[in-house]
């Protein structure tokens, strides 16, 4: 229950009690008079929400209450769920003998502040089923559960990284080794979540004929270099006892590599899902002859933030990782799984036959699962050595110059 106050007269106090939570029909305007002498200060159309901002703030209304209490005996304090609802000692205290200008300098303020628009969080995610997961959040009204305002936007990877980079959103959905890139570029980010990593959905595919990848030696493989798909392949070829040197690179575009293979131009080409599948399925005979399932942890996809938004919001941070857990929550359990692949997949398109197999390739993390990989290590086994990998690689492939302070790129607090 909330108590409204309606009218304050000299000492008389005229109380409304309403229904304020879960639900409260506001089918007529609530007017709340303050009056102080002969000014008349009037609230109309106050929502449940603005009142129950309002009705918490109480270090600065504590004074108020005292006073309210002592010098208009009028009310006791109102108690509910261990909270002192001050809502009336504010007002009472406009009949008080105090600072009137004062009064009414801090009740305007605190109004203000409390139903003014918070502005939302702005998030950048493409297709990667990782990323989509977000879509069972947005669907299934998760923010609004817990009370943070979040806008998602939807894009083709690399302009969702481009976006970030221009400022216009607070975070972008993007593998670790693009953090760096992002960031030794000119756009500052920290990685405050691990979103799971992949774990088959990143292939190398290649033609009919070939299938191990001591085969690719002599061999040409189409794979946009710098990206994380070279890291793949240089892993691979690592394992087989081989170089890059051993293979003729060809540079694609990732979005165009199936094209690229059913046209016979190349001999094998890297790609991640959907374009992975599309090849397979393009060219018969085809095989995947190397998978990040091979080595998790070579690709982690992660949350990164702007280390301002970051800075500002971390309540509103922590309160986003807390519905990433309830949707992955919402997808890993067998009542509502179904559902949750079919949000995922009217996303991108498909049928959610044709997603399962997607998500099969991902290792999407709960924030306690992906907590045994924020740990301090080296190697694949931890984001800090994946992360450190991926700078070697960027570096030694000039995508940029200098190595990158990877401490200050990763900031996992909040899944602690």
């Amino acid at each position: 229950m909330m108590f409204v106050l309606v009218e304050v007269k000299r000492q008389i106090v005229n109380l409304h009690q309403i229904n304020a939570f879960p639900s409260l029909h506001w089918t007529k305007k609530v007017r709340n008079y303050l009056k102080v002498g002969q000014n008349l200060f009037h609230f109309e159309n106050r929502t449940p929400r603005c009142v129950a901002i309002l009705d918490s703030k109480v270090s600065l209304m504590a004074y108020f209450q005292y006073q309210a209490y002592w010098h208009a005996k009028c009310l006791q304090p109102i108690v509910t769920d261990n909270k002192t609802h001050v809502i009336y000692s504010s007002r009472v205290l406009l009949e008080l003998n105090m600072n009137r200008r004062l009064a009414i300098t801090l009740i305007a303020l605190l109004t203000l502040v409390s139903c003014a628009k918070e502005e939302p969080l702005k998030v950048g995610y493409s297709d990667w089923p990782g990323w989509v997961t977000w879509e069972i959040a947005i669907e299934k009204n998760m923010f609004a559960k817990v009370g943070v305002n979040v806008e998602f936007e939807w894009f083709d990877y690399v302009a969702s990284m481009d976006a970030f980079a221009a400022g216009q959103l607070d975070a972008v959905a993007m593998t670790n080794g693009d953090a760096l890139v992002t960031g030794a570029t000119g756009a500052q980010n920290v990685m405050i979540l691990i979103n799971d990593y992949s774990n088959g959905n990143d292939m190398i595919v290649a033609a009919p004929g070939i299938s191990t990848i001591d085969e690719l030696k002599g061999k040409k493989v189409g794979v946009e270099i710098g990206f994380v798909g070279h890291l793949l392949l240089l892993n691979a070829l690592e394992k087989s006892g081989l170089s890059e040197s051993d293979v003729e690179l060809v540079n694609v575009p990732t979005n165009e590599t199936p094209q690229v293979l059913a046209s016979g131009e190349v001999d094998a080409i890297v790609a991640w899902q959907p374009n992975s599948g599309q090849s397979l399925n393009l060219v018969p005979g085809s095989t995947a002859i190397y998978t990040s399932a091979d080595e998790p942890g070579l690709i982690y996809d992660v949350l990164a933030v702007s280390p301002t938004s970051f800075a500002q919001n971390r309540k509103s941070w922590a309160k986003v990782i807390e519905v990433w857990d309830m949707a992955v929550a919402f997808l890993n359990n067998p009542e509502t799984r179904e559902e949750a692949i079919s949000i995922m997949a009217a996303r991108v398109g498909l049928s959610s036959e044709e997603y399962k197999g997607f998500i099969e390739g991902t290792k999407i993390m709960s924030v306690s699962e992906a907590s045994v990989f924020a740990e301090r290590g080296d190697g694949f086994t931890s984001i800090y050595g994946s992360t450190k990998i991926a700078d070697d690689f960027n570096v030694a492939n000039e995508v940029y110059n200098e190595a990158q302070p990877i401490d200050s790129y990763i900031d996992l607090s909040l899944m602690q």
